[in-house]
């Protein structure tokens, strides 16, 4: 259970626990972001950073006219491409400041250029809070190991190690690679795990010996 005084119990509040301006590093696009508010720091953790269905992304991608009796900026929140080769334009907005008859020609306008249009609102945002806290411990990781090769001997018996078991806690893995530091333990976890290639128990304490992980 969440205290009424933790972080993401506070996830609302803006400009108090999480802030409004946020600059994280995507190991997806290899390159620093900034991410504008809470809601769209749940977002990108969730729905484009750790899905494994989303192969890369453009956040806030340059503008397009929607060629309508008055044509109209179109401002997507990002363009996302899937594993499958399928492009969705992401929009994220608040239904009290939308206009419904621009989202439905939006709509039209996405299908005619061969994209999904996939709409977000705070409402659907917010359910998904608790990710946040584990996943921005993974980014850590993960921008802390930008420059970092890992060694080929750790990732193969990694790989061969989960295929052969399946599931396990992350204690089962640390014990597997103790001739590895843990750091570098870590970040092969993370590098997996945003890669799609391991699925993590998201507890507030990501990278604890009882986590548990399945293979992907």
């Amino acid at each position: 259970m969440i205290r009424r005084n933790s972080k993401v119990s506070n996830f609302t509040n803006r400009g108090q626990h999480f802030g409004n301006l946020w600059v994280v590093y995507s190991h997806k696009a290899r390159r620093s972001l900034t991410i504008v508010n809470d809601i769209e720091l749940c977002y990108w953790l969730t729905f484009l950073e750790f899905q494994p269905d989303v192969l890369k992304f453009n956040l806030h991608p340059a503008f397009r006219i929607l060629p309508t009796k008055t044509p109209r900026k179109i401002l997507l929140t990002s363009e996302a491409t899937l594993v499958d080769g399928a492009l969705e334009w992401h929009l994220l907005y608040s239904p009290e400041k939308i206009n419904f008859d621009y989202l439905a020609e939006l709509r039209e306008h996405a299908n005619s250029c061969g994209a999904t249009l996939r709409e977000f609102t705070p409402a659907t945002i917010i359910p998904h809070k608790y990710k946040v806290m584990p996943l921005l411990k993974v980014c850590a990781c993960l921008a802390a190991g930008k420059e970092y090769s890992l060694p080929p001997e750790i990732v193969s018996k990694a790989q061969f190690y989960i295929r052969q078991r399946v599931r396990g806690r992350m204690s089962d893995l640390y014990e597997q690679l103790r001739d590895f530091d843990t750091a570098t333990v870590h970040y092969l976890v993370a590098r997996m795990f945003v890669e799609g290639r391991l699925k993590v128990e998201l507890s507030p304490y990501f990278f604890s010996p009882s986590t548990e992980w399945v293979s992907a």
